[in-house]
C-alpha cells in the first residue's frame, strides 16, 4: 500500500486506554449494578409500573403494597418530618401505630430505615416551625430535609418514607418490574448517588444481564455461533468494565458507553439461548479476560488497537475479513464552507478550507490521519478523533476506512489499501502475538534526532552487540533507547522496541509516506466509507459471516482477538 509522510511516528509511553483486570485482583460476580441513565439517571421521580410490589434492602423483601391508583413512584423529598421516636421491627406493627396517629388527626407513615428498622414519621411540612409544633405535641423530633430522604407514592398519596437508605423494589407478581417504558429482572435499587436527585440502579444476576446486551448488541437474526460469540466477548468485556462507574454508585450504565442494556423487553430466545450455551465462558489473555471490543463492520479488515486508542493490546490485532456479510457503505457530502463550519464546531481555526490531505493510512486500511488545510493554518485529527470530528455536522463518521473525492483507502486495494485474501476459508489457528506497535504520527512530537548506533550499555543494557537507535527528547533530556526487532531491519516500516528501563514496551515505527491532496476543484469533499465503527476487536457481520462458513464460536473469537484462550 501507499505509504505517508516520511518520518517518525509518535512515542507513546505512558498513556494507557484498554487495561485488562488484574487477574488476582477479580472474582466473577453473581450480580452485576447498571445504572439506567437513559432515563433514570438523577431524576426527581422514578415511575414504577406495577400494580403490586415489594420492597426491601440486599434481595430481602420486608414489606408488600398494592396500588388502588394504577402505580407506584418514588420521589425526593425536601420536606421536614416528624419522628415520634418509636421503633419497631416489622412493617406491619409500624403499619399498626401509624394507623393510631391518623385518628388523631395526624399524617402519619410508616418510614423504612434499614432491615428491620421501621419508624413513624408525620409530616411532610414546608417550614421547620410547623414541624415543631407538631413534634412538642407527641413527644418526637423534627427529622430536617438535610438527610437522604425519598417518599414511595401510590398514586399521588404518600405510604412509605425512606431515610438515608437506597432501597430495593420489585414488582410481587411478576419476574421482572416495569418502570415507564422499561422492564428489568432482579430489583430496581433507588438512591440519590449523584447530589439532590435520584438514581435507579438495576441489581441483576450477571447472564440475565447479558440475555439483554446479547440481544441489544447484535441482531438475533445472526447465526447461532456469531451470538455465541458475541455473549463470549460481552461476558469477557463486563468483567474489564466492571469498575466503570464506581464513583456514581453502580458498577455499569445501560449505553454504548458500557453496553447496550435495555432490560427484560430487549432478550430475544435466541441470544437467550447463546447466553446459556455458555455460561461462564470467557476469553482470557495471560489468564485475565480480555477487552473484547466489537463493532458492527469494519470495511473490509479490523485495525490495530493503537491506531483506534492509544496503545499497544497483544490481543487486538487487525485482520482481514473472510466473509463480511452486508458489509456497511456510507457516503456523506461536504461543501468546503461546511466543512469550514465543523472546523469552527472544534473550536479550531484554518482560514478558509482549502484542501483535506489524507496524511496516513495503517497497513489496515484504515486512516490514521487527515489534515484540512486552509489559508491560515492546518487541522491535524488523528485515529477516532476523525471520526468524532465530524459530529456536528451529521454525527461522527461511520468509519476510517474512506475515500475523499475518490482518494484514500477503498477495500477493494485501490487507493493504497490492504488487498482482500485470495483464500477466503483459511484454518484458524494459535498465531504468535507480534512484538510490535504501529503509531500514528504526531507532527508536535518533541523528537529532535534519531540515529543508528552501537551501544555498550545503555541503562543497565549490558548486550554490546544489539542494533539500537537512541531517541532524544527536546533540549537533549527523556533520551530513549530502542532495540530493533528481527525481521524488520528494512528502512522502510523499521520496528523499534523500547530496552530502557522506563519504556519497556513502548514501540516506534520508521515508515515513507506520500501524502494525499483530496481537492479536486469542486468546492466539496465526498466521503465513500466503508464499515461502522470503531473497527478493533470483533467484526459482528464478519462473525456472521464466519458462522454461515460453519466455523464455531470459540474459532470466531480466537479469529479476532489474538493468541486468546477461550475457556
Amino acid at each position: 500500500m501507499k505509504k505517508l509522510f516520511k518520518g517518525i511516528t509518535s512515542l507513546i509511553l505512558s498513556f494507557i486506554l484498554i487495561t485488562p483486570v488484574n487477574v488476582s485482583a477479580y472474582n466473577v460476580p453473581d450480580t452485576v449494578r447498571i445504572g439506567l441513565e437513559y432515563k433514570y439517571k438523577n431524576v426527581s421521580t422514578v415511575p414504577i409500573s406495577e400494580t403490586s410490589i415489594s420492597v426491601g434492602l440486599n434481595n430481602n423483601m420486608e414489606a408488600d403494597f398494592s396500588s388502588s391508583n394504577g402505580g407506584f413512584s418514588v420521589s425526593v423529598s425536601s420536606d421536614y418530618f416528624v419522628n415520634v421516636d418509636e421503633s419497631f421491627k416489622y412493617y406491619e406493627d409500624a403499619l399498626d401505630e401509624a394507623s393510631e396517629y391518623i385518628r388523631k388527626g395526624y399524617t402519619a407513615f410508616p418510614t423504612y430505615k434499614g432491615e428491620k428498622q421501621w419508624e413513624i414519621y408525620i409530616g411532610g411540612f414546608s417550614q421547620y416551625d410547623t414541624a415543631n409544633t407538631i413534634a412538642e405535641k407527641v413527644g418526637g423530633t423534627v427529622s430536617s430535609p438535610d438527610s437522604d430522604k425519598m417518599v414511595l407514592k401510590d398514586g399521588s398519596a404518600t405510604v412509605l418514607v425512606f431515610d438515608d437508605i437506597k432501597p430495593q423494589i420489585k414488582s410481587k407478581t411478576r419476574d421482572f418490574t416495569l418502570l415507564s417504558d422499561r422492564s428489568y429482572r432482579g430489583v430496581i435499587e433507588l438512591g440519590r448517588y449523584l447530589g439532590g436527585n435520584i438514581t435507579a440502579v438495576n441489581v441483576v444476576p450477571l447472564e440475565e444481564y447479558l440475555y439483554s446486551v446479547v440481544a441489544s448488541e447484535m441482531p438475533s437474526s445472526y447465526n447461532e455461533e456469531a451470538l455465541k460469540a458475541q455473549a463470549v466477548a460481552a461476558r469477557s468485556y463486563t468483567m474489564t468494565r466492571m469498575t466503570a462507574h464506581s464513583s456514581t454508585g453502580y458498577e455499569l450504565c445501560d449505553s454504548t458507553h458500557c453496553q447496550v442494556y435495555k432490560g427484560y423487553g430487549g432478550e430475544s430466545a435466541r441470544t437467550n439461548k447463546a447466553v446459556d450455551d455458555t455460561k461462564g465462558i470467557m476469553a482470557y489473555y495471560g489468564g485475565s479476560p480480555i477487552n473484547a471490543v466489537f463493532h458492527a463492520s469494519s470495511g473490509g479488515h479490523t485495525d490495530n488497537s493503537e491506531n483506534v486508542w492509544v496503545n499497544y493490546v497483544p490481543y487486538l490485532r487487525g485482520v482481514p475479513e473472510l466473509n463480511e456479510i452486508d458489509m456497511n457503505t456510507w457516503k456523506r457530502t461536504y461543501t468546503t464552507s461546511e466543512i469550514q463550519s465543523i472546523v469552527s464546531a472544534n473550536g479550531d481555526y484554518v482560514g478558509e478550507v482549502t484542501d483535506i490531505v489524507i496524511s496516513n493510512i495503517s497497513d489496515t486500511g484504515h486512516i490514521l490521519e487527515i489534515q484540512i488545510v486552509g489559508t491560515a493554518g492546518v487541522k491535524t485529527i488523528s485515529k477516532e478523533a476523525i471520526r468524532s470530528y465530524f459530529s456536528s455536522n451529521g454525527g461522527s463518521l461511520e468509519s476510517r476506512v474512506f475515500t475523499i473525492n475518490g482518494k484514500g483507502s477503498h477495500p477493494s486495494g485501490e487507493n493504497g489499501s490492504y488487498v482482500p485474501p485470495t483464500d477466503v476459508n483459511p484454518p484458524v489457528t494459535e498465531t504468535s502475538v507480534d512484538k510490535f506497535a504501529v503509531l500514528g504520527r504526531d507532527n508536535k512530537s518533541s523528537i529532535t534526532y534519531i540515529e543508528d548506533v552501537y551501544i555498550s550499555a545503555a541503562s543497565g543494557n549490558t548486550d554490546k552487540e544489539k542494533n539500537m537507535i537512541i531517541v532524544q527528547g527536546e533540549g537533549g533530556n527523556s533520551k530513549m533507547y530502542y532495540t530493533k526487532d528481527s525481521g524488520y531491519t528494512g528502512a522502510e516500516n523499521s520496528t523499534y522496541t523500547a530496552s530502557s528501563p522506563s519504556g519497556v514496551g513502548s514501540t516506534m515505527v520508521i515508515t515513507n509516506s506520500t501524502p494525499i491532496s483530496t481537492a479536486d476543484g469542486s468546492g466539496k469533499f465526498v466521503f465513500e466509507g466503508w464499515g461502522w465503527g470503531h473497527g478493533a476487536g470483533m467484526s459482528q457481520k464478519g462473525a456472521n459471516g464466519m458462522g454461515q462458513m460453519g466455523y464455531t464460536y470459540d474459532q470466531i473469537l480466537k479469529y479476532y482477538y489474538t493468541g486468546i484462550e477461550v475457556k
